[in-house]
Parts: structure tokens; C-alpha cells; sequence
């Protein structure tokens, strides 16, 4: 029996749902004792929430004069206050996006929310950078659709010739 089946059918034993499973079915404690860790939620946060040190230092360095020493442990806390920051805005960007009736949360969501938790200060460079963003992605696309049919460009000038 696999040991993740094991562990399922003990769980249900030990909350007095399993009374159907036979005793014989290869559970006993030191498997239990074996099974993995739940995470708690401080791990859960650590996984999920906070951005890689490496990031965070790089954003850091380019943002402080190259004198600044930051602590590592200041480092950690930057980038947990980085991954509630983003909870929270993708937070006020999905209500707007529900507001309107939508699946899926927009660049202008985004930038509504950031009106809407009062950072309107950060509106101009988010908005330039958007601007940069889109144009950047529409000459990666229109250089990649020119390398898929350079042959067919070339029959189409020697047929015009």
C-alpha cells in the first residue's frame, strides 16, 4: 500500500471516521512519525510570499548609493514587505476586475488599484514603463514574425520584379 494511502487511512482512523478500514491495513505509529511536516503558516509565507534574496538585493543595489551595506536579515524583511505589498495590491486589483464583470485582472486594474490604495504618485513611471513594456513586446513580435517567413517575403519581391 503506497504510504501516502497509509497516512489517509490513519487520519481517518485517528478522527473516528475509518471505523470501516480494517485494522490490519499496515498503520501503525512509528509510519505516522514518518509522514511529512504540514507546513505552518509562517513557512507558507516564506514560500509563497516573499521575492528571492538575489532579487531583492539587486533592486537594493540599484537603488542605494554603492557605499549602503543592508543587513541580510533587512533583506528578508524587504522582501516579505514586497510579497504582502504585491498580495495586497493584486488584492484591490481583483475587486475592480470583479466590478467590472471580468475574469481576468487588466493593466488598467493594476493601475486603479494603485490609485485606489493612494500611491498615485507611482502612476506616471508605472504607466511610462507600461508604455515601454508594450512597445519592447511589439517589436519582439513583429522581429519574430519576420524570421518565421523570410523565404515567403523573398517570393513575394521576386514575383513584384
Amino acid at each position: 500500500m503506497p504510504n501516502f494511502l497509509k497516512i489517509f487511512i490513519y487520519r481517518l482512523k485517528s478522527r473516528g471516521v475509518g471505523a470501516a478500514f480494517p485494522d490490519n491495513a499496515g498503520i501503525n505509529m512509528a509510519e505516522e512519525q514518518q509522514q511529512p511536516e504540514v507546513k505552518s503558516s509562517e513557512d507558507f509565507l516564506k514560500e509563497h510570499l516573499e521575492m528571492p534574496l538575489a532579487t531583492i538585493t539587486k533592486i537594493i543595489k540599484n537603488a542605494l548609493p554603492s557605499n549602503t551595506q543592508v543587513a541580510k536579515d533587512v533583506k528578508g524583511l524587504f522582501s516579505k514587505a514586497a510579497g504582502i505589498f504585491i498580495l495586497y495590491l493584486s488584492t484591490h486589483a481583483n475587486e475592480i476586475c470583479q466590478k467590472r464583470q471580468k475574469n481576468t485582472i487588466s493593466a488598467q486594474d493594476v493601475l486603479a488599484a494603485v490609485k485606489e490604495i493612494e500611491m498615485e504618485d507611482f502612476l506616471p513611471s508605472l504607466e511610462k514603463y507600461l508604455e515601454d513594456y508594450r512597445l519592447i513586446s511589439a517589436n519582439k513580435k513583429r522581429a519574430k514574425a519576420k524570421q518565421a517567413t523570410p523565404s515567403g517575403s523573398a517570393k513575394k519581391q521576386k514575383t513584384a520584379t
